[in-house]
């Protein structure tokens, strides 16, 4: 491990370190680029557990199955009532609250993004719907330290009474860095 990221253990703070996650737009990767640890990894095995070829109904999620990633999680509720669509965040973990930086439970994307990285997101989020199956990105984060990394993310379709939702699973793929959170 990095010296300079053990040392910080005690008192990493992400904003200190780099820019929010949300200020760089996605780059389409496949799954095999994901650690074996990672929350989203982990995340997909459960998804592929509950879908059973077809997208899992909402309702079969459970936290105490998911804790490796409950931290990490953001929920999105597609919201088709006014022009267009739109993806509300509803639901979003300690860490990644730390990596968002400037994104709030209620808000909806485009109030915390802008032009490419709310069009990545948002064209994502709505490939997992119309696919109903995972897809995953590599999002370059802006370093102000001499700490480095980038953020993987999975997304996931769920169906339910409340409508359409993406689950989001965003997490550093420096390792060292991801257990600093």
């Amino acid at each position: 491990m990095d010296n300079s990221i053990s040392e910080a253990r005690s008192g990493f703070s992400w904003e200190e370190n780099f820019s929010s996650f949300c200020d760089a737009p996605l780059k389409g990767i496949d799954l095999s680029e994901f650690d074996d640890k990672h929350p989203a990894r982990l995340f997909d095995a459960y998804w592929q557990s509950l879908s059973g070829g077809t997208v899992p109904d909402r309702s079969r999620f459970s936290p105490t199955d998911t804790k490796y990633a409950l931290r990490w999680l953001m929920l999105f509720k597609k919201d088709t009532t006014g022009i267009g669509t739109r993806f509300q965040l509803s639901l979003i973990g300690s860490s990644a609250v730390e990596m968002a930086i400037h994104a709030s439970q209620g808000q909806y994307l485009e109030e915390f993004t802008s032009n490419d990285c709310y069009n990545t997101r948002k064209t994502l989020m709505e490939t997992v719907l119309n696919e109903e199956k995972p897809g995953f990105a590599r999002i370059e984060v802006t370093p102000h330290s001499e700490f480095r990394t980038t953020v993987t993310a999975g997304m996931f379709p769920f169906k339910g009474k409340s409508g359409e939702q993406v689950f989001v699973v965003p997490a550093p793929e420096n390792k060292a860095i991801r257990a600093l959170m």
